[in-house]
């Protein structure tokens, strides 16, 4: 792991001195990677597809102004973020809904949509109401650092990088936006232990 990060670390100023080959090899290595995130972030091939694209340009034309290129692959996300933001905003926009209602309904479908049963899945889709409505409760930073926690899977070190704080402040205001997510949904008759069993 660490010579892979030297080694991408070695690409970076590679192409931002101009070499078109660390470019390329920049754009192989992260088209994997960023579509997974990226698709976690749509759960939608072809939107996943396209803002990849559109991420890797930006990749392309602003390598130049990435400061520290040990910081690849968070700049790289928050650019990816950015973009996935203004696309749903725009949407939103368009068709006349709030935002917020755009990404609950997203969310809906991403928590009932593993369902087996009819009654499974009307279960798990009333949670998760209950949890999008709770979630809009919260504070923006408890909000980011439970999706990128809880939906993405992100380890502390990068969801401080993401959100740049360090480690230990990111493991806090995990550990107090969960606390404030649980209180939500008790007072909205959930068991205090709900996130622990979902």
């Amino acid at each position: 792991m660490e010579i892979e990060a030297e080694d991408t670390i070695a690409l970076v100023r590679q192409a931002q001195l101009g070499q078109p080959w660390s470019m390329d090899c920049l754009a192989r290595r992260a088209r994997q990677r960023l579509y997974a995130y990226v698709y976690r972030l749509t759960l939608n091939h072809d939107l996943a597809q396209e803002q990849l694209q559109e991420t890797l340009l930006k990749m392309v034309e602003r390598i130049s102004e990435l400061k520290y290129p040990e910081r690849f692959w968070a700049w790289l996300f928050r650019t990816a973020v950015g973009n996935v933001q203004h696309h749903y905003r725009a949407e939103a926009k368009r068709e006349g809904i709030d935002f917020q209602a755009l990404t609950r309904r997203r969310m809906e479908q991403y928590l009932s949509g593993e369902c087996e049963d009819g009654l499974s899945r009307a279960i798990r889709r009333e949670l998760s109401r209950a949890v999008v409505d709770a979630m809009g409760r919260l504070p923006f930073s408890y909000r980011h650092v439970l999706m990128l926690r809880c939906f993405d899977q992100m380890p502390f070190a990068q969801i401080a990088e993401m959100m740049r704080c360090k480690e230990v402040r990111a493991r806090v205001l995990f550990f107090r936006a969960r606390h404030a997510l649980a209180r939500q949904l008790h007072e909205r008759g959930f068991d205090e232990d709900i996130l622990a069993r979902h």
